[in-house]
């Protein structure tokens, strides 16, 4: 997919205002080697960062002991 919402612009991916530069960017990817296989490898490690067993556990942790404190729920709890 050449149109991709990044952190920063040619990191992940293109960002393209509109057709114009969306078929500026596919072509730029079509010829240059480098810079397709470097999108190709930031935009899989990203995907890991993101998808990181532990770091959505981690965050869904923060929100089950947000629910608890405030409302009193046991969600992270048996009891």
């Amino acid at each position: 997919m050449i149109v991709a919402r990044t952190d920063l612009n040619r990191v992940t991916g293109f960002l393209a205002n509109d057709l114009d530069e969306m078929a500026y960017y596919a072509t730029k990817l079509a010829y240059e080697e480098d810079l397709r296989v470097f999108i190709i490898e930031a935009a899989r490690k990203r995907l890991h960062e993101l998808a990181d067993d532990n770091v959505i556990w981690g965050n869904w942790k923060r929100v089950f002991e947000y629910m608890d404190g405030k409302f009193g729920t046991r969600i992270l709890t048996n009891n």
